[in-house]
């Protein structure tokens, strides 16, 4: 029987192949879970911010200042996760809406030439009177 003898560099070429199609295919793979990720979590993330923002507007005691309070604090929370970001402050009787927009930053998928995608989240909280009225 004849040993056979596998020359190193055919295996060395055969290593480069495989990284040559296989690094890609991963990158892209990464790419993929960060894009997901971010637009499966942005609703949530969404939903919290207008429910938190019209609680804050809704126990605020000054009306001039409710829809500023409302729209610096969805600014805050989603800084990071919005290109662009509506809010807008409703009060109606004793409730307060507070309904935002956002533009999802795609900046993670600038390669995979990817649109942008809009969500948005309606949070609606009751003025507390007790809190509201009692300093008016």
């Amino acid at each position: 029987m004849a040993a056979v003898i596998s020359d190193p560099r055919d295996e060395a070429a055969s290593m480069l192949v495989e990284v040559v199609l296989y690094v890609p295919l991963v990158a892209l793979l990464i790419w993929l879970v960060l894009w997901a990720g971010t637009a499966g979590q942005t609703p949530g993330e969404l939903e919290l911010a207008a429910s938190d923002a019209a609680r804050s507007a809704a126990a605020t005691r000054d009306p001039t200042v409710r829809a500023a309070r409302a729209e610096q604090l969805a600014t805050d929370r989603l800084a990071n996760v919005c290109d662009a970001l509506t809010v807008r402050t409703v009060r109606e009787g004793q409730l307060v809406t507070v309904t935002i927009r956002c533009q999802l930053r795609t900046d993670p998928m600038r390669g995979l030439n990817v649109g942008t995608r809009t969500f948005e989240a309606v949070g609606v909280s009751t003025v507390d009177r007790y809190i509201v009225e009692a300093g008016a």
